[in-house]
């Protein structure tokens, strides 16, 4: 199949004493790679410690060259959903202001 990556996700690290390994297909072997980086798609994994689907753990994420997690689609609802209660809750004040 000519896969140009496997990654390996070891939470419980029964495999290896880390919890994520990278490897990349050059001469028809896989060897191990230093970094979780994808430059041919831009992007990168990285674990990151936080809640998802209301349960706290650390969880593998895409992320960006500068290593900040790609967000969820619902992350991003929910910033967008904040956003606008704050500017309704704004308007609204300034409402009251008026009268």
């Amino acid at each position: 199949l000519k896969i140009p990556y496997y990654v390996v996700y070891d939470p419980l690290q029964k495999l290896s004493k880390t919890f994520l390994q990278v490897f990349q297909l050059q001469n028809n072997s896989y060897i191990p790679k230093n970094d979780a980086w994808f430059a041919d798609i831009n992007l990168g994994l990285t674990l990151w410690n936080g809640v998802f689907e209301n349960v706290n753990d650390t969880w593998l994420r895409w992320c960006d060259e500068s290593g900040n997690v790609i967000k969820t689609g619902d992350e991003i609802t929910a910033e967008k959903d904040a956003e606008i209660s704050q500017k309704d809750t704004q308007i609204s004040q300034k409402d009251v202001e008026i009268f």
